[in-house]
């Protein structure tokens, strides 16, 4: 399976050519080679403030053409408001600095009908994989009606947060196959797909629920 515009560790950032300095200097350690706790000892993960060069590189794909409303599905506390303009953000709730958020509910289809090609762009990290395959398939599917024609859409799956909803649990690589030939099989472009496990090999459990083990950019 061929990685398509895949992270690497002095990959650009796109389309905000100071955000990398800036990122430098607001963490404590700002990860480039996505194994950071080969380095970090345990409470140091806790106590230190850590930010990730990769997720920063798929969302810049977002702004490639300028977007004036980006939605951002399951926004936690909203992180990205601070790095990256025009983010509309929701948030089912759950997490103390969620009230940040623009909208305060569980994303659905209703949702989707209410707000039908309203954003240029959008992104869903490790927010839409609480389920079966089917049930992912869906999230993503009405994610995609959100934004117009031409617009991209960002999500990054964790395979074994979908795994773990399966009795008859298959290895990795069955999961990473599946996953993959849903969002290939989709009506749409696929601009970037990456996969670290495919390209170094690490360990789902490192960082899968970080950042997902899985990271496509579909173009409506």
């Amino acid at each position: 399976m061929n990685l398509i515009n895949p992270y690497f560790p002095n990959a650009e950032i796109r389309n905000f050519p100071n955000l990398e300095k800036e990122l430098e200097q607001h963490y404590d350690y700002f990860v480039k080679d996505e194994r950071p706790f080969k380095k970090i000892s345990p409470r140091g993960a806790y106590e230190l403030k850590i930010g990730f060069k990769e997720i920063y590189y798929y969302i810049s794909w977002l702004y490639d053409n300028d977007p004036k409303k980006v939605i951002d599905l399951g926004a936690g506390e909203c992180f990205w408001k601070r790095w990256f303009p025009n983010i509309t953000s929701l948030e089912p709730g759950g997490y103390e600095s969620g009230e940040h958020a623009d909208f305060h509910m569980n994303f659905s289809e209703k949702f989707a009908d209410d707000h039908l090609e309203e954003y240029d762009c959008g992104m869903a990290l490790n927010s839409l994989h609480f389920g079966k395959i089917n049930s992912v398939k869906y999230l993503v599917e009405q994610s995609m009606r959100l934004i117009k024609p031409k617009g991209r859409f960002l999500f990054t799956i964790s395979s074994n947060v979908i795994q773990k909803q399966y009795i008859n649990k298959e290895n990795d690589e069955y999961w990473v196959n599946l996953i993959s030939d849903m969002f290939f099989n989709m009506p749409h472009k696929v601009i970037l797909f990456d996969c670290p496990w495919l390209r170094e090999g690490y360990e789902f459990d490192t960082l899968g629920n970080v950042n997902g083990t899985l990271r496509f950019i579909l173009e409506k």
